[in-house]
């Protein structure tokens, strides 16, 4: 007589086994399964947590020319609505700082791309970015005196810590070129202290 394939007490159903394996213990639930003919690797790759791949696509240094641009582009332009708009003085140096570190940074940019020949395109990382930042650029627009102050403020930080994690996980990653590679590393680390300098402030307005 063949034996029968019953799911024993307590054993979930096969779509739940990825998440399920540390307690039961991957040896008797491949037992369970090769009496009922099912394979273990199988079930465990059919499953969308274990399936789905968290992987960016590569980005050519165009790419990270383009998303560089973007960044320096937005952040010059929220700066000088600060000045606009704000009566705080941290906030307003605050700006200033961002007006004169970004535009650094995109003449650098600019002039390595003029050295390596790269032509600037667009990306998944551009657009997205571009997305939050039209998001964002309406909810300053929209407030005003010290609620403009602090909205401004919570989304330089926000901002900040989204691009340095982009260097790092894509931008750096991708760069083939020492020069680039070198220009990456000292954006990163002025974008870090930018996302310092927000959080401080916005610690200060609580």
């Amino acid at each position: 007589m063949e034996p029968r394939c019953e799911r024993p007490v307590g054993l979930p159903n096969t779509a739940g086994l990825a998440g399920f394996a540390t307690e039961w213990g991957y040896k008797m639930i491949e037992r369970h399964l090769k009496l009922c003919g099912i394979g273990v690797a199988g079930i465990l790759l059919a499953s969308p947590a274990m399936s789905q791949s968290t992987t960016a696509p590569s980005l050519s240094e165009g790419q990270i020319v383009k998303f560089l641009q973007t960044v320096n582009h937005g952040e010059i332009t929220d700066a000088r609505m600060a000045l606009r708009r704000s009566k705080d003085a941290d906030v307003k140096n605050f700006a200033k700082e961002m007006i004169k570190d970004h535009s650094t940074n995109e003449k650098t940019m600019a002039g390595l791309a003029r050295q390596l020949k790269l032509k600037p395109a667009s990306s998944d990382a551009t657009n997205s970015l571009l997305s939050e930042a039209k998001s964002s650029d309406q909810e300053l627009k929209a407030a005003k005196g010290t609620d403009f102050d602090k909205a401004y403020i919570e989304a330089q930080a926000k901002m900040h810590s989204d691009v340095a994690n982009t260097i790092q996980t894509q931008l750096e990653p991708a760069a083939t070129n020492d020069q680039m590679k070198s220009a990456l590393g000292e954006t990163l680390s002025t974008v870090q202290k930018h996302e310092k300098m927000a959080q401080d402030l916005s610690g200060k307005m609580q």
